[in-house]
């Protein structure tokens, strides 16, 4: 059975969720649904933004490996 379309109508403007959707989101998006009252709220989860010092201040003994062999070089590498 095919799912019915959603729609938003605001003032004299009707607009279907997938209108809706396609203008504010790309294809694979993560979104954020909530409930407010009898409707609900779609909106795109921000990555978030890493500061290279903030990451390097999560490293420890523990959550380190040990070194990692690649194999000898195929092109102009130089190790």
């Amino acid at each position: 059975m095919p799912e019915a379309p959603l729609h938003v109508v605001t003032g004299a403007f009707g607009y279907s969720g997938r209108y809706i959707a396609s203008r504010l989101l790309d294809v694979g998006s993560t979104v954020d649904i909530a409930i407010k009252g009898d409707g609900f709220v779609i909106r795109p989860v921000r990555r978030p933004r890493y500061l290279l010092d903030d990451l390097l201040g999560q490293v420890t003994a523990g959550n380190r490996h040990d070194e990692v062999s690649t194999g000898d070089p195929v092109g102009r590498e130089v190790w």
